[in-house]
């Protein structure tokens, strides 16, 4: 199968309905069955065949039984014959009438035929044993063959299988990928795709495709100029329908924001004459003034505060350096350090306490700005498909939505009661301070985004420099010092950020102003009036311009 990179070639034959690549997939459908018909036969086989266990093979002791046998019989033969001369010698003195002799070769023939009938019977056992354990282990040996030939051909079958699928999958995922491209080239919709697309969700949207693909044909074979332009209001319209159903689906990630979006489909209406594009500029405008008028308490609140864990900085250092931890005869008292590293505690905590107070302004900024660009990003569209109408051509495939998010997480701590052994240093003073004071009073910095980034060291200036080297010997009062630098640097940081993103909510804001200017009396004029001619192509650029600038704006990120 081959498949081109770029997909023009493939917009044809798809908007003639063809099921790309069907041929192929059915010839992996073909191939897919045959090889499960293939592995479950194998498998039978597999299931029938008969198990052998690996046999144990015998150890031989014949060598062994010989050595024993014929060394005791020998053992035995050589003490008679000992005795045997004894008893000679002995004749020569004594009347003994006793044959040792007959005797020792009595014993010697008996141990000579006792060992080797031992040692024969020992080798004839062996013999059989092996013989049964070489049949055993052929009858093993043809099994694991047997087995593996069998998993070799269910293992191959089940690569096919699994090749056969990918492809499949490969041509699916063609379909839809093409799909998104013929509607961002013929139909000029924009639509945000990740390469996620259920099937169902293809079918249904593949549906909608070519029902707008026949509007649009059904436009070139109008008779007169009214009913091509009635024709063209139509399919603008149902483009606009797809917009909010489809698009605006994949492009917005918060549902509240998007049932808002959504709802409006419903108040102006699915009919030909293109009520959805007649929408007044306070429909248009109306989600982004109701945000903006949201945002002044949350400015204010924000720009108010300076820097309200400054206060808790000094308490700190002051409760750290000022409090006598001495016990009898100078000695450190382990109960007093306990009890002031309590209080450095709940310091910690009241600062984190005010740190999470930022959280539900964060929440409402973030879900402002997601609205403020979901709104900009359906009045971007309507001011491409006007540009549209008036030049008869599709556009605004690479409409997008930025999203970005300002992430809080809560903060909470918990006192270990941590017994300092040494608590020397503590006597050491903070140095700075004034310098300090007079940066965070600055009023030439007071109220913007930069003084909150100009005074992100003060804090961990404060505490970096100092508190670390006297409370090396401290690790409860290290660890507490090192969640109150933290807490002081995320309030810094988030401050920021949350003034960055009221910045953009009010650019966004004005940039609609400024575009509802130059759309507003084009809209009038094309939708309502339907005076098409005292448009003039200046009036177009203007709005081109006016709709790049805005876009423009609408994706400036947070950070």
């Amino acid at each position: 199968m081959d498949i081109p990179e770029d997909f023009s070639s493939l917009v044809n034959p798809f908007n003639n309905g063809e099921d790309l690549f069907q041929k192929d997939y059915n010839g992996y459908e073909s191939i897919i069955k045959e090889e499960q018909k293939i592995r479950k036969q194998y498998k039978a086989e597999l299931k029938a065949l008969k198990v052998y266990s690996k046999p144990i093979e015998p150890d031989s002791y014949v060598k062994d039984v010989a050595s024993w046998t014929y060394g005791i019989s020998g053992v035995i033969v050589a003490a008679i014959f000992l005795l045997h001369i004894i008893v000679w010698i002995l004749k020569l003195v004594f009347n003994i009438g006793w044959d040792s002799w007959g005797f020792t070769k009595t014993v010697f023939w008996w141990g000579i035929s006792l060992s080797s009938a031992a040692t024969l019977i020992t080798f004839i056992v062996y013999k059989i044993q092996l013989y049964n354990y070489e049949s055993d282990l052929r009858l093993y040996e043809n099994y694991i063959d047997e087995k593996g030939r069998i998993n070799s051909a269910i293992s191959a079958a089940e690569r096919k299988i699994t090749s056969c699928n990918k492809e499949k999958s490969r041509i699916i995922q063609v379909r839809k990928d093409v799909l998104i491209h013929c509607i961002r080239t013929v139909l000029g919709l924009p639509i945000m795709y990740d390469g996620n697309m259920s099937d169902s969700e293809y079918t249904s949207i593949r549906q909608l495709y070519f029902e707008m693909f026949a509007l649009k044909n059904d436009i070139n074979t109008a008779d007169t100029n009214e009913d091509s332009n009635s024709r063209t209001e139509k399919y603008l319209n149902e483009k606009l329908l797809f917009f909010y159903n489809v698009s605006m689906r994949k492009g917005i990630k918060n549902d509240d924001i998007y049932s808002k979006m959504a709802n409006q489909v419903t108040l102006y209406g699915r009919c030909a004459n293109a009520n959805i594009l007649r929408q007044e500029s306070n429909i248009m405008s109306k989600n982004i003034n109701e945000s903006f008028s949201t945002i002044e308490y949350d400015k204010n609140f924000l720009l108010s505060k300076k820097d309200p864990l400054k206060k808790y900085v000094y308490k700190f250092k002051d409760l750290l350096f000022n409090t006598d931890t001495k016990g009898i005869l100078g000695f450190t008292s382990k109960s007093k350090q306990i009890e002031r590293n309590a209080e450095l505690h709940d310091i910690v905590v009241s600062a984190q306490n005010e740190y999470n107070k930022l959280k539900p302004i964060a929440d409402n900024l973030d879900f402002l700005l997601n609205n403020l660009r979901a709104c900009a990003y359906r009045n971007l569209y309507l001011g491409v498909e006007l540009i549209n109408y008036y030049r008869k051509n599709a556009g605004g495939s690479t409409l997008s939505i930025e999203h970005d998010e300002i992430m809080i997480q809560k903060k909470g701590g918990y006192y270990n009661q941590y017994h300092a052994e040494n608590t020397s240093g503590l006597d050491v003073i903070f140095g700075g301070l004034d310098k300090i004071d007079k940066l965070m009073d600055s009023s030439q910095l007071l109220g913007s985004a930069a003084f909150v980034a100009g005074v992100a060291f003060a804090p961990l200036a404060l505490l970096g420099n100092h508190i670390d080297n006297v409370s090396k010997n401290e690790k409860d009062a290290h660890d507490m010092q090192a969640k109150l630098e933290r807490t002081a640097k995320d309030y810094i940081d988030k401050t920021g950020e949350m003034l960055r993103s009221i910045e953009i909510v009010e650019a966004i804001y004005k940039a609609n102003q400024g575009f509802m200017t130059i759309y507003e009396p084009l809209r009038e004029k094309v939708f309502v009036q339907h005076k098409i001619e005292d448009v003039s192509q200046m009036n177009i650029i203007e709005l081109a311009t006016a709709i790049k600038q805005y876009k423009k704006i609408s994706d400036s990120k947070i950070a």
